[in-house]
């Protein structure tokens, strides 16, 4: 209670906590370790999954009715908590990385995938098959690492797709279009 500065619940672990998130049944998921757990406040109900690999990213999905969570290293897939069977479902995305994947859901429903070191994929509206957007040309002097290692993604209201790299800044990426770094965008010389 951060009125009475009292801790009201706590969940030791001794693993790092990659990720939280809320659901859209007022579910709080997190990550720990290749545990996937949940805390049903309604029920004052704490449940865990366990998948193959850490976890290091956990998105709802209230249009399919699911909780992904991805993990680290080259397990390439992706698990779910489908609702509708109240089971823990797994996907095969031949998206491999070398550390973390991110996810996000862009307003066509389609599951996007950043990946430590291979890049990003799209995958299509149903699920079954997932594409590497290629963020350079490999035949510029552009090609580079430093936009293989994604940090983060995030779709805005207009469903631009911002991309945070480890060494290639902000990307933002237009549909139909290639990218823009967010640097060449700002013209503020102060910032």
């Amino acid at each position: 209670d951060f009125r009475d500065d009292k801790l009201v619940q706590h969940f030791q672990s001794n693993r790092i906590i990659y990720s939280i998130a809320r659901d859209f049944k007022d579910r709080m998921w997190f990550s720990n370790g290749s545990r996937l757990s949940y805390l049903d406040p309604s029920e004052d109900r704490l449940k865990h999954f366990m998948v193959r690999g850490q976890i290091t990213d956990i998105l709802p999905d209230d249009r399919r009715n699911r909780v992904w969570a991805s993990t680290a290293g080259d397990n390439d897939f992706i698990y779910s908590y489908n609702y509708e069977t109240n089971a823990l479902d797994s996907l095969e995305t031949k998206v491999k990385s070398n550390f973390s994947k991110k996810m996000s859901l862009d307003k066509y429903n389609r599951l996007w995938i950043g990946t430590w070191g291979q890049g990003v994929y799209r995958s299509n509206e149903d699920l079954t098959g997932f594409t590497e957007i290629k963020l350079t040309s490999r035949t510029t002097e552009h090609f580079s690492g430093n936009y293989n290692i994604i940090l983060d993604v995030h779709h805005d209201q207009n469903n631009v797709t911002w991309l945070a790299t480890a060494h290639g800044g902000i990307v933002k990426l237009l549909e139909g279009n290639r990218f823009e770094n967010a640097d060449k965008l700002v013209t503020n010389s102060d910032l």
